[in-house]
C-alpha cells in the first residue's frame, strides 16, 4: 500500500508550524542537503508532498518538536468550543480578545500551536462550571 501523502498545510499543522515556516525550512534543507531542518518532501510537478511514514522518523528524530503534536492532540479545535457553549467563531475570537485585555472570565483558556487555537477540554468545562449561572423558581 502507497504511503499517504500530505499537502504542505497538512503537513505544516501536524508539527505545529505555519505553512511560511515549513517552507522556510524547506528551502534550508534544499540549498543544503545533509540540514535536518525539515522533512524531507516528494516534488510531485509543482506540488510539495510529505510522507507519513518520513514526518513520524523525522519527529522521533527531532523531540523538542513532539510536545506541541502531542499538545494538539490533547485539545479540541475552536468549532468543538463553538458546538459546545452555542456561539459562533466571531463571538469565541471577540472573548478571547477580551481575555488578552485582562478580562480572565471573558473566554475558556486556550493554547496556541503555531497557527492554531486550541482548547483543553477540561478548561471549557471548568469555565462552564465557574461561570455557570444558577436561578431561583420564583
Amino acid at each position: 500500500m502507497a504511503d499517504q501523502l500530505l499537502t504542505e498545510s497538512e503537513a505544516a499543522k501536524m508539527l505545529g508550524w505555519s505553512s511560511s515556516n515549513l517552507r522556510a525550512r524547506r528551502g534550508r534543507l534544499t540549498r543544503s542537503p545533509g540540514n535536518d531542518a525539515a522533512p524531507r518532501f516528494v516534488r510531485i510537478g509543482g506540488a510539495v508532498r510529505y510522507s507519513m511514514p518520513e514526518l513520524g522518523r523525522w519527529l522521533q528524530r527531532h523531540p523538542e518538536y513532539q510536545g506541541r503534536r502531542e499538545q494538539l492532540d490533547a485539545t479540541i479545535s475552536q468549532d468543538d468550543v463553538c458546538a459546545m457553549l452555542k456561539i459562533g467563531r466571531s463571538t469565541l475570537r471577540e472573548c478571547r480578545a477580551k481575555r488578552r485585555a485582562g478580562d480572565a472570565g471573558a473566554a475558556p483558556p486556550h493554547v496556541q500551536v503555531g497557527q492554531e487555537i486550541r482548547y483543553r477540554e477540561s478548561d471549557v468545562q471548568s469555565w462552564i462550571t465557574r461561570h455557570a449561572v444558577v436561578t431561583r423558581n420564583a
